[in-house]
């Protein structure tokens, strides 16, 4: 089965719904993050799925923090529709096959193909 990657990518998003940086879906209700992306947040999270939809919120409790790692766990209230998991896999199996990148830069402009 194909999954589209940009159905397991998501915005994060803090009060105000500026873009603070990305997220994955690695199960139903749990994505990953960059831990210095959710820290701007506030810890007060939203996610908006880079397909679109409402933006779900999510969690990110004190265990799932990782500074010395810059890793966060994200606990979404739900999983939107269209939201698939992305599978994981190791870079050293990743080479010569195409790839995709996604992601929010801090000053808006995107650049590449």
């Amino acid at each position: 089965m194909s999954v589209s990657l940009q159905t397991g990518v998501f915005r994060v998003l803090d009060e105000q719904g500026a873009t603070r940086g990305t997220a994955f879906l690695l199960t139903g209700a749990l994505a990953v993050t960059c831990h210095h992306v959710a820290e701007k947040t506030g810890w007060r999270i939203r996610l908006a799925l880079h397909t679109g939809g409402e933006p779900v919120e999510a969690k990110c409790s004190p265990e799932d923090r990782h500074p010395e790692q810059d890793v966060a766990f994200l606990r979404l209230a739900y999983t939107p529709a269209g939201a698939q998991p992305l599978r994981l896999g190791r870079a050293g199996e990743s080479g010569g096959h195409d790839y995709l990148s996604l992601g929010y830069p801090a000053d808006g402009s995107v650049q590449g193909r």
